[in-house]
């Protein structure tokens, strides 16, 4: 590489980390956008619907239940003791229900069909994402 590339590469080596981490938050906290099924749980046969209307869970609803990815373990403990809901399950009003599996190829088609997400979903996925991924690195203290 030309010197001047290696010099600001280093230079702004500090934002590797944190885009890394945004990318990671986004996916995790975004998996299930495609009719409320992740690649895993179309294969194991499982779906996100929202409790009130028993239809499939909405993009920001899905988006929403994954925000509390971040205290794993403690919806570890709440699974064991409530094994319908999660507590982001809880704070999105949702539930996973049981459903026929489908081939991981699936996801590829519905993410096809899917014209556009939202730009209010956007905008508040990479906030989360971002000030996520500014508080597992240790750069936000709140």
């Amino acid at each position: 590489l030309p010197f001047f590339l290696v010099r600001i590469i280093g230079e702004f080596n500090f934002l590797i980390p944190f885009v890394e981490g945004v990318i990671f938050v986004f996916s995790i906290l975004n998996k299930d956008l495609c009719n409320g099924r992740s690649i895993a749980k179309r294969i194991y046969g499982f779906q996100i619907i929202d409790v009130k209307t028993n239809k499939i869970a909405s993009d920001f609803k899905c988006m929403l239940r994954n925000v509390t990815i971040v205290i794993f373990p403690l919806e570890v403990v709440v699974t064991l003791l409530n094994n319908k809901r999660r507590i982001g399950d809880l704070l999105a009003g949702t539930e996973l229900i049981v459903c026929d599996p489908e081939p991981k190829e699936s996801f590829l088609t519905d993410m096809r069909e899917k014209k556009q997400l939202s730009s209010m979903l956007l905008i508040v996925s990479f906030a989360v994402a971002i000030v996520l991924s500014l508080w597992l690195n240790n750069e936000f203290w709140f």
